[in-house]
């Protein structure tokens, strides 16, 4: 093994890290954004499908 070898796989595994990372990050604050907006929706929906019971 040489010396470039070395440093080509060391480089090549870090690239790899990083980029799975990146992914794993966007992946879970995509999954937060959307648990917060199913939480905002359920918050400001109306309380009866109905429409309005107080006539």
């Amino acid at each position: 093994m040489t010396l470039g070898f070395a440093l080509g796989m060391l480089i090549y595994s870090s690239s790899i890290c990083i980029i799975g990372a990146v992914a794993i990050l966007y992946f879970y604050n995509k999954s937060k954004k959307e648990e917060e907006r199913k939480k905002e929706e359920l918050k400001n929906r109306p309380h009866s499908y109905y429409g309005d019971d107080t006539v």
